[in-house]
């Protein structure tokens, strides 16, 4: 069966221009998925968390949302290019020792005031081609315990969007074959006029399938966008969209586990 992989990243604080978003956000949000019954999961950066320590209690009371991270201050993993109004910028990579300092602080926050063991990881902005090329990053990522991750988000021309082509795949070559990547397919960035059409186009493409669609929300598109969804409009559309179209909806969480399973039963054979 296709299945639809609802993420957020979960990265606003409670300070500036970003202030109340998240707590709004986490607000509307639960509401909608209670509703429809439709499990996500949350890939929230360990600042967002503190500033929001309430929100974040609440949501973990439902199994529906499953809770995982988005680093502490969203260092990133590999340094990009990033197209910005006056061209382009380019944002360099964090350290080895940074990545871990950040995984791993997150992780105990997650650990202490939630009581969840942190498994899964989105990359800050995600890279072309994910870690494939990054084995000493995924060694960190691993011992800190780290499973699963959406890290390839972006094309060979460093933009978006990734091929609805590109599949969740293991890294064995790279010697972690536990670990699964979940490519961020299909994604163009913030709200746009014509976008729950496009999200709907890639639902229609995945059904009956066989395929995953691994879905990328920001806490803070619903009103920061060019085009604006104060109510999480778009959110309950494309929910109620797939399951008319039979396309399973997963946390991260649950299709590792049940991808995990296959492939060792398949070992075993």
């Amino acid at each position: 069966m296709s299945e639809l992989l609802i993420g957020y990243d979960v990265e606003c604080v409670n300070e500036g221009k970003t202030k109340g978003i998240n707590v709004d956000f986490l607000k509307k949000m639960k509401m909608i998925h209670e509703e429809l019954n439709a499990p996500c999961t949350l890939f929230c950066r360990g600042q967002t968390i503190e500033s929001n320590m309430e929100g974040f209690q609440e949501i973990r009371k439902n199994s529906l949302f499953d809770i995982q991270q988005h680093t502490y201050s969203h260092v990133l993993f590999k340094t990009i290019l990033r197209k910005t109004e006056n061209g382009v910028e380019y944002v360099r990579g964090g350290s080895l020792e940074q990545i871990y300092e950040e995984v791993e602080k997150t992780n105990r926050i997650l650990k202490g005031y939630l009581d969840v063991d942190c498994i899964g990881i989105t990359g800050p902005y995600t890279y072309y081609r994910g870690l494939q090329d990054r084995p000493d990053i995924l060694e960190i990522l691993h011992e800190l315990g780290i499973r699963f991750m959406r890290t390839y988000g972006r094309n060979a021309e460093d933009s978006f969007p990734v091929s609805m082509d590109i599949h969740p795949f293991w890294y064995d070559i790279q010697g972690f074959s536990d670990v699964l990547e979940f490519p961020i397919t299909g994604w163009k960035g913030e709200y746009f006029e014509g976008f729950t059409d496009y999200v709907k186009s890639n639902i229609d493409y995945i059904a009956g399938r066989n395929l995953s669609y691994s879905y990328l929300h920001h806490d803070f598109s619903y009103v920061l966008s060019p085009v604006k969804d104060p109510e999480l409009h778009h959110i309950r559309e494309i929910i109620i969209y797939a399951q008319k179209k039979g396309v399973e909806i997963l946390s991260y969480k649950e299709s590792y586990i049940r991808r995990l399973k296959e492939k060792e039963k398949k070992r075993c054979l």
